[in-house]
């Protein structure tokens, strides 16, 4: 479990970049609610977490989302970002690999 704050964020960053809802700990870190249980509740997160990245890249990309549609493109994204997580505190470079990934 977690001592502190930093490794407190360090673990829920972990949590919702990986498997979500089934993190370790995560009983120990996020209590329930009267409608969730804690894993479900982490589950949320994960799940914003990964359709903001979505919804991100296709800002960056709208011509690409055009020209192949919503729903080829948010696939291509998942897979996309699937290969190149973010690594950085910003989003702006989100795509920047996505051309050559693409190719």
């Amino acid at each position: 479990m977690p001592a502190d704050l930093r490794d407190t964020q360090r673990w829920f960053l972990d949590a919702i970049r990986g498997d979500g809802g089934q993190a370790p700990g995560v009983r120990e870190q996020i209590g329930p609610s009267i409608g969730l249980v804690a894993e479900a509740r982490l589950q949320v997160y994960a799940d914003a977490y990964w359709l903001r990245l979505v919804e991100c890249l296709g800002d960056q990309l709208p011509a690409s989302r055009r020209l192949v549609g919503a729903e080829a493109f948010d696939a291509m994204a998942a897979a996309y970002l699937t290969d190149h997580p973010s690594q950085s505190y910003t989003l702006d470079t989100l795509g920047d690999s996505f051309p050559d990934w693409l190719a």
